[in-house]
């Protein structure tokens, strides 16, 4: 009985070793050798084909030159907000390294960009709101592949100092431009058209003057004396102020 135990204790530590073997082994197929940064891809809610996360795989490559780059997805975040669970990923497991990751929660129906330190600094909230936002129709079809190597592709571009298509932002400032010019004119035409106001002379001038005074009488019936007393007083005021860690750059759209 005692040899059993033994035996079985060697098969499972064999077993382990082997597991263990196989996740570094498929950890350096994810890093980057020369930074050291891993790709990390997360599918919990199985969105994508082994085939999809391959060429996935490919595409977010090319940021390991300046971080961890992840994919991340959930259908069950349940009452947490779509971009605390993105910077609660990173923080648990890239803290204070130059990160991302592209969070799709299918429980919210969310897509959510959040970075830190190095790609933080390109990718600001400002991008992530726009790479989204260029995004979301992709994963409103269920087209989650093309919706993740859209936003990778478009944080490589970014990383590397390029442009970025901005289209919505691009259509609310001719918006505001339009508005802006709106009210200028206005003024311009009500400044051209407002009627000069009349002097206090010639409202005087202009009024009908007629006093009749008949039978006036005046009669001083009592005087009364009111001490009124200087009253000094304080007034206090009070402020609210609140702050938060920062080192988070996010933006996203809901699909």
């Amino acid at each position: 009985m005692r040899n059993i135990n033994v035996i079985s204790f060697f098969i499972f530590l064999f077993i382990f070793s082997f597991c263990i073997n196989c996740r570094v082994n498929a950890e350096e197929v994810y890093r980057n050798s020369n930074t050291g940064y891993v790709v990390d891809i997360n599918d919990k809610a199985d969105l994508l084909t082994d085939s999809q996360e391959k060429s996935l795989l490919e595409i977010m490559m090319e940021i390991t030159d300046y971080g961890h780059v992840c994919f991340l997805t959930e259908d069950n975040s349940g009452s947490y907000s779509s971009t605390q669970v993105a910077k609660d990923y990173l923080n648990t497991y890239y803290y204070d390294e130059s990160a991302t990751v592209f969070f799709i929660d299918m429980y919210n129906r969310e897509i959510i960009i959040d970075s830190t330190k190095t790609i933080g600094d390109r990718v600001t909230s400002s991008y992530a709101n726009t790479i989204t936002d260029n995004v979301y129709k992709y994963a409103h079809e269920g087209d989650y592949f093309k919706t993740a190597s859209e936003v990778y592709s478009s944080i490589g571009i970014l990383m590397k100092g390029g442009k970025i298509a901005q289209p919505l932002k691009i259509i609310s400032n001719i918006l505001l431009a339009i508005a802006i010019g709106f009210i200028v004119n206005f003024c311009i035409i009500l400044s051209t058209y407002q009627i000069k106001p009349a002097s206090y002379k010639e409202i005087i001038n202009k009024t009908k003057k007629r006093i009749n005074i008949n039978n006036l009488r005046v009669v001083l019936i009592d005087t009364m004396k009111t001490y009124s007393p200087q009253s000094s007083g304080s007034s206090s005021g009070g402020s609210r102020g609140g702050g938060g860690g920062g080192g988070h750059s996010s933006g996203g759209h809901s699909f």
